[in-house]
This record gives structure tokens, sequence and C-alpha cells, in this order.
């Protein structure tokens, strides 16, 4: 009787894979279909670490995707369009973003920013693209041939009162991936990229209106053209900081070109940002340490608003003064933020005439070492 029961559980869970399997077959059959597939996604963004800074920024998103097999790149043309508020600034902005095989193509629409871009194949990189693509029909597809991801688990279940199969795996860098799929149409119905559940940062796509299309016109790809458009590079070795007037977070005056004379560290952060808050103990201590007529530590959030700032110093204790960025002017307050395009957190030295000397990103332990370092070899260029 034991056996009997061993092997009818060995069936059933046959079954349950197989008829997994047959979704999940399905599926990638839908998804690489020969017509241009069109559908719409509601895109959640969960960013954060504490409920008095945990950012929820929500993006409507609509997208067209023709699979292209002969594409080495992306395997797909597609048009993608989102819609939502920026993050920084609270305004309505459009990002529309497209791939024709042969170029690829993107529009900032908004208030404070109007921008076209356009990069040729042969130099675009995968770190430009993945933004666009991320949670859409190739990152779908490669969930589903297991392509850079390790199953977990496959299941039947219940999302938003639909009969679903989930699947959930890991990428090479240990994140979850929770994909569900309508079992009676075989397209996705929702995934979730858990990257931190602690902080945290999380992902959430909820799909619906998958529609059959001819094709992609191509004329709705970008062209060449640049309209409304300054090209902003971001602050780099050899250039002379900013001198941006602003305040710090008790409301007095800073003025970048008042410090001229003397070295700056200058430390870059946001609140939103892992890092940033693991090196606030090491920001203390070296807050302590370079305060003198020789050397000036500086911090400087230029992306978060002062009512957010006030509540954060006293979330995580933060005694020392904090330099913000204090522009009413919502272009104004973009252009300083356009310039500081980079990773945070950020580290610069600023020579006597407010020269970029050294940059340093990421959080680092031995950061006061690297600091020390680059102060040091810079005296001695200075004195050669």
């Amino acid at each position: 009787m034991k056996h009997l029961w061993i092997l009818i559980m060995i069936l059933a869970i046959s079954g349950c894979s197989n008829h997994a399997d047959k979704i999940i077959k399905k599926t990638k059959k839908n998804l690489s279909a020969d017509k241009a597939l069109s559908y719409r996604v509601n895109d959640l963004n969960i960013m954060g670490s504490t409920s008095n800074d945990t950012l929820f920024n929500s993006w409507e998103i609509e997208a067209i995707f023709k699979y292209c097999p002969a594409d080495t790149l992306i395997g797909h043309k597609f048009v993608l369009i989102k819609n939502g508020i920026h993050p920084d600034f609270r305004v309505p902005v459009q990002f529309t973003y497209s791939y024709n095989t042969l170029e690829y193509g993107r529009i900032i629409q908004a208030e404070v920013k109007q921008e076209r871009t356009i990069i040729d194949k042969s130099n675009l990189k995968e770190s430009v693209y993945e933004y666009a693509i991320r949670g859409q029909i190739p990152m779908i597809i490669k969930i589903l041939n297991y392509d850079g991801f390790k199953l977990i688990t496959k299941k039947d279940t219940i999302f938003d009162n639909c009969n679903c199969l989930q699947i959930s795996v890991m990428d090479d860098n240990e994140i979850p991936y929770d994909l569900f799929i309508n079992k009676q149409t075989c397209f996705p119905k929702f995934l979730r990229i858990t990257e931190n559940i602690k902080q945290p940062y999380i992902s959430e796509y909820n799909y619906t209106d998958f529609e059959y299309l001819n094709s992609i016109n191509d004329s709705v790809f970008l062209t060449k053209e640049i309209i409304n458009s300054e090209v902003v590079k971001p602050l780099g070795i050899g250039d002379i900081f900013p001198g941006w007037k602003l305040n710090y977070l008790d409301g007095r005056n800073f003025d970048f070109e008042a410090i001229l004379g003397n070295t700056k560290i200058l430390y870059i952060s946001m609140i939103n940002c892992g890092s940033c808050q693991a090196s606030l103990p090491i920001v203390k201590k070296l807050h302590e340490k370079y305060q003198n007529e020789d050397i000036q530590f500086l911090t400087f959030y230029p992306i978060d608003l002062k009512e957010k700032l006030d509540k954060y110093i006293l979330a995580k204790e933060i005694t020392y003064p904090l330099i913000y960025n204090s522009k009413k002017d919502t272009k104004q307050r973009f252009s300083i933020i356009d310039q500081l395009r980079f990773a945070y957190p950020k580290v610069l030295i600023l020579n006597n005439i407010n020269e970029i000397t050294w940059i340093n990103s990421g959080s680092s332990p031995n950061l006061e070492e690297l600091i020390e370092n680059a102060i040091k070899n810079s005296a001695h260029n200075k004195g050669s």
C-alpha cells in the first residue's frame, strides 16, 4: 500500500510538471510570434530603507515588441512609451525608447528636460538599453528559457483572482524573480523583482491588453535630429566645480565660490541609496577629522528635497551640516543634478581653485585611507 501511494505521488508530480511545461511552451510561442505584440504595463518601483524615506514610483507603459531572431543583440524590435511623475521634481515626464535592429533611440519629454538621443547598434552597450527592456518581453523570454536564471520553483497559484502558473527563478546575482503566467491565455500576468527586501528595492510589473499587430511602423522610430536639447557632460577630473549658491539644511547660505583657497573633500549622497546609508558612520568620522583651515569636508545632497532631508537626519541621527539643492526653479534644480549624473555615493577632492583632482565611487570601508592617499598624492604633484 505504501508503494502504491508513492507511485501515485510521483505520477501526480509528473503530471503537474508536464502541465507547467506546456504552459511555458505556449507562452514562449505567444511571445515569439511572427506578428508584433502590443501590451500595457503598470510598473511600480518601491525604493527606500524606512517608512520615512521609501519612494513608490508608478509608471504607465505602452509597449510594442516584434520578435527578430536574426538580431543577436536584443532579439526584438520595439517601441516603448513610459509615462509617469518624475521622482525628483514631481512633474509629468514621458520616456520613449525604440530599437529597430540598427540603432537605439531615446526621447525624454518633460517640463525640466527635452532630449532626443540616437546610438548606433555598433556602439550600443547592454547597460544603456537594459533599463528600457527591464521587465519586458526579452527579459520574460530569458526567464522562461532559464537563460541566466536558475529555476527555484514552479507551482499553480491564484493571483489577482486569476489562475496562474508561478515560476520563481534567481539570477546570477542571487536576485529572486517571481513570474506569474495566466494559465488561460498563456501570457504574462505579473513579474516581481526583489533586489533588496530590507531596504527595500522591489520592481513590480502588471501586464494587460495583449494584442497582435501586423507590424511595427518603422516611421515611429527616432531620427538623428536633436531637438530642444543640450548635451550636458557630467563633471569629471580636471573640471572646475561650478560656483553654485545653495543652502545648508539649517538655513545658512553656502557658496562654492566662497570656499576658494583650500582643499575640499566633497561627499555627494542621496537618501534612497543603500551604499550611501552604509557609509554614514565613515562620513561622520571624516567630518570630525577634516574641519580645519587647510582641508574641509563637505556633504552635499543634490537630489533630495529639504522636507525629506529634515526627516532623514532625525531618523539617522545625523548631526553634521548638510548642503542641499535649494534651487526653487525646477530647471535650475535639474541642471545641477544633470551635471552630477553619476553613481552615488561619490567623493570628489577639489583643490584651492575648486578643480576636481580625484573622484571615488561607492561605499568603501577604507574610504578614509583612500582619501588620505589622494590628498598626499595631490600635494606631492603640486610640489613637484
